[in-house]
């Protein structure tokens, strides 16, 4: 598996902890925001130092409704020896087979000065305060090189951060966490203008984007539809098609996003013999929808809401245009939205639709592109 990013879902894993077996992960995280800090063993000094300064601020954490779960390569007698010493408020991992930190991608470092890193002082620091503390070197345990990892997993699964470090010494202590873990509280934000955009991990038809920000030229039209088996969403895709050289003359590109994955929207371009100026998202996960604020329908008749006739009408457009109704993908009910962003990612105009017709169509784009001016 590769590394996991903002917004990705975190894996399950059966695992057993300092006093149970086989527990699920998902029992252990309980629907709490919960911050999984992977670590190296109980014999290490510096990571015991880390257990205890967590330990001493989770008052801070239980505020935040958050909670704290640790890793560790140790067997369950050297995890017990240590919490009959030294009782934590919080669950340690058992994972001497080290499924957690392959599956997760959390590397070992090459040699010792890679684990010590670059910066001296601080892994200097946070020795000495493992010796102030009376933390001594115990058993060794897993790899000796092994590098630590943090993550935090929202009540739904998704990761809202991420930090592989590069050093024993380059992780979030107690105080950075809680600010992390404040800043990335709501993952969920609608858009407004001179908002910026977050960035996204994209696959689309024609490849994979580590940053969606790559994406960004002159202006940007993200068109957020459904799914590409949704007739009307298709006829979208094949009116944006037909007029993008309006667009390009407007120093803007599109870019679609939809709820399909990526072998339905190569499906369906293969089948219609389709070769598309612009790429589609694939976000089977919705990951995008849930990070920007936009909502499914609480029903259908809310989905058609007051466009029924519109909506007949453009059905009726897309079917002479030969395109018929394919696989259902992600949420049926879900709405539409627009954004129009600058180079770096900054909006220029948002809209949320209210029903599935409630949204510009191809000349209202082009009308906006014209008029809109740089957020000041």
């Amino acid at each position: 598996m590769s590394r996991l990013n903002e917004l990705d879902r975190f894996p399950e894993f059966t695992v057993n902890t300092a006093f149970r077996t086989d527990v699920r992960l998902n029992e252990l995280l309980a629907g709490k925001r919960t911050v999984l800090r992977v670590l190296r063993y109980a014999g290490c000094p510096t990571c015991r130092i880390d257990m205890r300064v967590l330990a001493d601020a989770y008052a801070e954490f239980e505020k935040r409704n958050a909670q704290i779960i640790v890793v560790m390569q140790s067997d369950q007698e050297h995890l017990q020896a240590v919490l009959n010493e030294e009782p934590l408020p919080f669950e340690i991992i058992s994972d001497t087979d080290e499924v957690l930190y392959r599956t997760l991608a959390i590397p070992a470092a090459e040699n010792k000065e890679e684990l010590r890193g670059s910066d001296l002082t601080k892994f200097q620091a946070k020795r000495k305060a493992a010796e102030d503390a009376g933390y001594a070197h115990g058993d060794f345990e897993g790899n000796e090189l092994q590098l630590p990892a943090m993550f935090i997993i929202e009540p739904d699964g998704l990761v809202s951060y991420a930090h592989y470090a590069r050093s024993v010494a380059d992780m979030p202590m107690a105080e950075e966490t809680l600010r992390i873990l404040d800043e990335t509280e709501d993952l969920s934000c609608r858009m407004k203008e001179g908002d910026r955009i977050p960035d996204f991990i994209v696959d689309t038809q024609n490849g994979h984007y580590d940053h969606f920000h790559d994406m960004l030229k002159g202006k940007t039209v993200l068109w957020v539809l459904r799914y590409i088996g949704c007739t009307v969403c298709r006829y979208d895709v094949h009116m944006i098609q037909k007029r993008y050289e309006e667009f390009a003359a407007r120093n803007a590109k599109v870019v679609v996003v939809m709820q399909s994955d990526t072998a339905h929207l190569l499906n369906d371009l293969k089948q219609s013999d389709t070769v598309l100026p612009f790429e589609i998202i694939a976000d089977p996960g919705q990951n995008i929808y849930r990070r920007l604020g936009i909502n499914a329908a609480g029903s259908k008749e809310e989905l058609l809401g007051t466009g029924s006739e519109q909506l007949k009408q453009k059905g009726a457009a897309a079917r002479g245009a030969g395109f018929a109704h394919g696989d259902y993908e992600g949420n049926e009910l879900q709405l539409p939205a627009l954004f129009i962003l600058d180079d770096q990612g900054t909006v220029l105009y948002s809209h949320y639709a209210e029903h599935l017709m409630d949204m510009p169509d191809v000349d209202g784009v082009l009308a906006l592109l014209e008029t809109l001016q740089p957020v000041s």
